[in-house]
């Protein structure tokens, strides 16, 4: 019997440490943009067992002005430098409203 309670307690710990996404935020300051413009990028990346899922936010310098945002369910990383590249890779794609 104890045996048993001691299993089931190690699932419900274990189960739902294993079930969480990685779920990463970045910020990039003094970006250049494609455009040529410099400002803000704030960024954030989801990893789960089933998807995957990146947004990116786009200011102009010290984010005085909101500039859009893109999003995509076809990239995620834990790595800045490719969340960075690929979010500048999709400036021009971003949503202004």
């Amino acid at each position: 019997m104890k045996r048993l309670l001691v299993i089931l307690v190690l699932i419900g710990v274990l189960v739902p440490a294993v079930a969480q996404a990685a779920a990463n935020k970045f910020s990039f300051n003094d970006v250049v943009f494609p455009d040529g413009t410099s400002g803000e990028l704030e960024a954030g990346s989801k990893i789960t067992q089933k998807s995957t899922f990146t947004s990116c936010s786009y200011f102009s310098d010290n984010y005085a002005d909101y500039l859009g945002y893109f999003q995509s369910s076809e990239f995620a990383s834990e790595d800045a430098a490719e969340v960075l590249a690929f979010c500048l890779a999709h400036y021009h794609e971003r949503e202004t409203s």
